[in-house]
């Protein structure tokens, strides 16, 4: 959430455009909503079940860590793009 609070706007204007901006930044927040109201139950859940905390975390690390890594590559295909579109006007 905290990154997409700095990047999104940005991002999903590059990615997109601007036409359908309001419909996939409303996309984008319902999605981290839903992400945040999963992850207390989700984690209950994990406990009941016998996961140790340390476990958890390192489950919930390692869920951060692969949405980040798309993140990246995400936006290393916008830049990728605004370079070759770059290169064609100049």
């Amino acid at each position: 959430g905290g990154i997409m609070s700095i990047t999104g706007g940005p991002l999903f204007a590059s990615m997109y455009g601007t036409k359908n901006y309001g419909s996939i930044k409303s996309l984008s927040m319902i999605t981290m909503v839903l992400a945040s109201s999963v992850s207390p139950p989700l984690a209950g859940y994990l406990l009941d079940s016998g996961m140790g905390i340390g476990t958890i975390f390192i489950f919930f690390a390692a869920y951060s860590i692969f949405a980040w890594l798309i993140l990246c590559l995400g936006i290393g295909k916008i830049i990728k793009r605004e370079k070759t579109h770059d290169a064609s006007n100049a």
